[in-house]
């Protein structure tokens, strides 16, 4: 058997973490040498780096939308944006 994980974390301004996941493969070894364990490590890697990817571009598009709707909210209620910043 062959496993791999690792964790992924998407930065935001100021370092701040806006998404974060743990990616998880488990592959069997087709023989039980050097190189079956190594094409199965291979594997499971591909696998969860494809799967990296696809999220990484997700996650940052999310985040895109979600800021611009931000946006466009304290453009549509600009008074309300100035009292909070007075508040401060």
């Amino acid at each position: 058997m062959a496993n791999v994980e690792f964790s992924a974390k998407i930065l935001g301004d100021k370092g701040r973490i806006v998404n974060s996941r743990i990616f998880r493969a488990t592959v069997r070894a087709e023989v039980t040498d050097a190189a079956g364990a190594a094409a199965a490590l291979d594997e499971a890697f591909g696998k969860l780096a494809a799967e990296l990817v696809r999220w990484t571009a997700d996650a940052i598009e999310i985040t895109r939308i979600e800021e611009a709707g931000a946006v466009k909210a304290s453009r549509a209620f600009p008074q309300s944006r100035r009292s909070q910043k007075s508040d401060l």
